[in-house]
């Protein structure tokens, strides 16, 4: 009975990463424009060396996060090859090591609430939402949640170390959600107000150091993120769409409060945030409960307040994963309340605390089972799942009959990023060779960055090679996949393969072959 506790957590522990790798194998994810993007950038990192000042850009045409995810996903694109899946891979196994870090530290605190915290971030919704593709926005769930562990970590041993690693892991988060991070700075310096100019010292020090790299691309271009910063906080441009009407908002701000507690635990709202008010009042009101909960609670609460604050006078629209980070304290907020139910003496606290504990857990494996099923009993019918993508490849390298080739892709998106990074990752793994051309159409000029250096394998075309056309949701804008099919009027149809995912491959050839 000594080990229980440890023996509970990793069986959980295991439970969930095993769900979790399970529901992506195979190649069951999202691979859009933004992955295919990315993948692009940390190919280019890798491969050439060249060093990335700024990552992927915000939601503010002309501003950019720090280039963090992309030297973050370094490790797995060398180990894999390249594989995108790799990514999600690495994902899943960071956000399992952050619950790890939780448990391993507030074990030493109280046992209860890190097997309780554990069990419910392990089977959290949103757990689940952010470990079923690559993206930056979902790295700041495992962020916050190693944030969380340390800010609410009282040890004073080592106080100078956790400061600056709380300065850096801010300064990450932004670089990863810049609407969430830009409140964790301020929210560690404040908690740390008590303590001396030397604590201060250092959390600002960590956060300035990861904003080297973004001040460096700053000063060579001329303070260009700043200009669009100032730009649309002036209203001079609008691209967050600014919410000025108090009633929009308000009912913008219910919404993704409602969104935020489903993401957070597996409850209906209604009974989650009437449960937490509850709890809250009951807890507050005792005069004997654990010091050590209570700063815990107080701490994440002060955190959920002080967002909430913030968002409320956020001046443009929210969008879900601005938030994905809140969920980190609200889990732990549940996680005191629950553990302080368990302490009560009477049968009926106890068998609330069982039930608020295990029901969520019950409903999130639940829901990640019936979801893992029928990904394996019903063909995903999204044009953007890289499985899909995969077999699109596939066809096209089989009905060249192993001749030079030519691609051109329409897609919603325009730019072809995905079938760009695909067809040199898994084309020319598997095929040994590359198509001649790869664009949304012939004769485009570079939107690649250094692309030439990428393909090097191609093999030669003449007048009587294929060219073959991935046409994406044809039926979404049917005129406009109308006008770009009319740049190969010329060419003559051999051959039309139709997808069950919206999607599908003409093969044209010169007329003169036949």
């Amino acid at each position: 009975m000594k080990y229980k506790f440890i023996f509970a957590f990793f069986g959980l522990l295991t439970l969930s990463l095993v769900s979790k790798i399970l529901i992506v194998a195979d190649n069951n994810i999202a691979f859009t424009p933004d992955q295919a993007r990315d993948m692009l950038e940390i190919r280019h990192l890798v491969i050439t060396g060249k060093p990335k000042l700024v990552g992927p850009i915000t939601d503010i045409i002309g501003l950019y996060l720090g280039p963090f995810w992309y030297y973050f996903n370094v490790f797995p694109f060398i180990v894999s090859g390249g594989n995108p899946l790799w990514l999600v891979y690495w994902q899943i196994f960071w956000f399992h090591l952050a619950v790890l870090i939780f448990f391993v530290i507030f074990k030493q605190r109280d046992k209860t609430i890190a097997l309780v915290g554990s069990a419910l971030l392990l089977f959290s919704p949103i757990g689940s939402i952010v470990n079923r593709y690559s993206w930056n926005a979902n790295a700041a769930v495992f962020l916050t949640l190693i944030y969380f562990t340390l800010l609410l970590l009282e040890s004073k041993k080592h106080r100078s170390v956790i400061n600056l690693s709380l300065g850096i892991i801010a300064g990450l988060v932004l670089q990863t959600q810049a609407a969430f991070g830009i409140l964790l700075f301020p929210f560690a310096f404040a908690k740390n107000l008590h303590r001396s100019k030397k604590a201060k010292t250092f959390i600002l020090l960590g956060f300035l150091l990861t904003l080297i790299p973004q001040i460096m691309f700053e000063i060579s271009h001329k303070f260009i993120m700043t200009k669009s910063f100032v730009s649309e906080f002036l209203g001079s441009s609008n691209y967050l769409r600014q919410t000025g009407n108090i009633i929009l908002r308000l009912a913008n701000r219910r919404e993704h409060l409602i969104s935020i507690f489903q993401q957070s635990i597996s409850l209906p709202f209604v009974l989650s945030f009437t449960l937490l008010i509850i709890s809250i009042v009951i807890y507050f009101r005792q005069t004997n409960h654990n010091k050590k909960l209570k700063n815990i609670l107080i701490g994440s609460l002060q955190f959920v307040l002080f967002s909430f604050i913030f968002y409320f006078l956020f001046p443009f629209e929210l969008k879900d994963w601005y938030l994905y980070g809140l969920t980190t304290p609200i889990i732990i907020s549940f996680s005191v309340l629950i553990s302080y139910l368990f302490r009560k003496k009477h049968p009926l606290f106890k068998l609330s605390a069982l039930f608020l504990l295990i029901f969520p857990i019950f409903i999130q494996f639940r829901n990640n089972t019936t979801y893992l099923l029928e990904a394996k009993n019903n063909r995903s019918d999204d044009p953007g799942n890289l499985k899909n993508q995969l077999e699109v490849i596939d066809l096209v390298y089989q009905q060249s009959d192993s001749q030079g080739f030519s691609v051109y892709s329409y897609l919603p998106s325009v730019y072809d990023y995905n079938y760009q990074y695909l067809f040199w990752w898994y084309g020319t793994k598997k095929y040994h060779y590359q198509p001649q051309e790869i664009a949304y159409l012939p004769e485009q000029p570079p939107y690649v960055k250094d692309n030439p250096l990428f393909w090097q394998k191609q093999k030669p075309i003449d007048i009587n090679s294929p060219i073959f056309l991935i046409i994406q949701d044809p039926l979404q804008s049917p005129e406009r996949t109308a006008t770009w099919l009319s740049n190969f009027d010329s060419l003559c149809l051999i051959g039309d393969t139709s997808f069950p995912w919206r999607a599908r491959i003409e093969k044209k050839q010169n007329c003169s072959s036949h």
